[in-house]
């Protein structure tokens, strides 16, 4: 299981990586899945952020989730979904 980890580390474990994408402003949210390349550019300035020891979230500067981690049940690997 994990503890605590960085976030670039959370992306390399991911088997997939996911972003929701919303079209106009009432609709429904969409998963979208994403390349791990590009989770990295856009994450890039929190890739060296840790996670705190009680969630395997990531936050911004204004206390906005930005990227949560969910690990599979083997502990090996997990699902990466980022945004808000």
């Amino acid at each position: 299981m994990f503890k605590t980890i960085t976030l670039l580390k959370a992306i390399q474990l991911a088997r997939a990586v996911y972003t929701s994408v919303s079209i106009e402003e009432d609709s429904s949210r969409e998963n979208v899945k994403i390349t791990k390349k590009d989770a990295q550019r856009v994450l890039g300035k929190y890739l060296a952020d840790k996670s705190p020891d009680y969630s395997l979230t990531w936050e911004n500067e204004a206390d906005s989730i930005i990227a949560s981690f969910f690990p599979s049940d083997d502990g090996k690997s997990g699902i990466l979904h980022i945004g808000r």
